[in-house]
């Protein structure tokens, strides 16, 4: 059970820096996109946004899984 949740620690981990490197490339798109330049609080804002989805994301799933496994969605 431990190497279990070690690995979905390293899941989230890797998922998160992936989406951060993801939302700094964007960058240089959304500046010659003509959206304007978009200052230091938004970029916070941005990468908060990608990583609280992503947070809730795994958090939703991991209950939908957990839920399946211990057949709470098969009782009448």
């Amino acid at each position: 059970m431990r190497s279990r949740s070690k690995l979905g620690l390293i899941t989230f981990i890797v998922v998160a820096v992936a989406t951060g490197v993801l939302a700094l490339a964007v960058l240089p798109l959304w500046e010659r996109a003509g959206f304007g330049e978009m200052n230091i609080h938004g970029i916070i804002a941005l990468i908060i946004g990608y990583v609280g989805v992503l947070a809730l994301t795994i958090g939703l799933m991991r209950l939908a899984f957990h839920s399946a496994e211990k057949g709470y969605d098969d009782r009448p």
